[in-house]
């Protein structure tokens, strides 16, 4: 499972900008036996420079929550009007087989 809808948890910060403003593409996990790295690319489609925060929840092949992070992948950087930024992140493997989803679930502006 690969989602990459906004939360219905929002928040807007003051620029106007709101989850739903940036896409996520190019989503790809790559595990070894102790690690996984999730890498892609968000786009800022705000008028204003912004921060998203994305959720990576990973599931057990049994759809039970393997782990669920929030993370900010450009850290207190604003993310310019209709930009990429590709990110990474690293985490811990959950043992088996495994989906996985992520999504903006907050914006914010520094």
């Amino acid at each position: 499972m690969v989602s990459c809808e906004p939360s219905g948890l929002n928040s807007s910060p003051p620029n106007g900008c709101t989850p739903s403003d940036f896409t996520i593409s190019k989503l790809k996990v790559t595990s070894d036996n102790d690690f996984m790295r999730l890498t892609g690319i968000i786009t800022n489609g705000c008028a204003n420079a912004a921060g998203p925060e994305l959720k990576w929840t990973v599931y057990n092949s049994d759809g039970t929550v393997a782990f669920s992070q929030d993370f900010w992948p450009a850290s207190t950087v604003n993310i310019a009007p209709r930009t990429n930024y590709p990110f990474e992140y690293p985490h811990a493997a959950p043992r088996g087989r495994w989906s996985y989803e992520v999504r903006v679930v907050s914006v914010d502006q520094w």
